[in-house]
């Protein structure tokens, strides 16, 4: 905002202001999307938010392939947010966000694709009360009660 006295002629100071407005849009580089390799799911990084134009950004909204617009929650600065199961795997899907701040939503950002891919088959292992993910190829060994894990691990 800007606010300032400038002298008159008309016997007083003039005081000038700017009104808030939406926030400017997202640049290219200030947020990224990436698949989370769990299957439907990814991950929005935000690096910059826009410009506010003198009212804080409140929250950042997504929209995914032209649905509805959705709040990202605690997304009123700079972080990494999680989407979780919005997503089909194998396709190809298109990603936008824009800013809201108490005047309203600013313009959308370009779209960004993200591809998520299911998550990858994993090995448990038991030993006493204690679960460990073991490697491709390791084996399970049974003793009593309990389960070890043997082989290149």
């Amino acid at each position: 905002m800007i606010f300032g006295a400038l002298p008159s002629q008309f016997g007083g100071p003039i005081t000038v202001t700017s009104e808030a407005n939406v926030p400017a849009s997202f640049s290219t580089n200030g947020w990224a999307i990436s698949d989370m390799a769990t299957g439907g799911d990814a991950l929005i990084t935000i690096f910059t938010l826009p410009g506010s134009n003198g009212s804080p950004v409140q929250v950042v909204q997504v929209r995914i392939d032209g649905g509805a617009w959705t709040a990202i929650p605690g997304s009123s600065s700079a972080g990494v947010y999680t989407l979780l199961d919005q997503f089909t795997d194998g396709v190809v899907t298109n990603v936008e966000l824009r800013a809201v701040n108490a005047l309203g939503p600013g313009p959308t950002s370009s779209a960004k694709s993200v591809t998520t891919t299911p998550m990858a088959a994993q090995n448990w292992g038991f030993s006493g009360s204690v679960v460990t993910a073991l490697p491709e190829g390791a084996n399970w060994q049974f003793s009593g009660s309990a389960v070890t894990a043997i082989g290149d691990i």
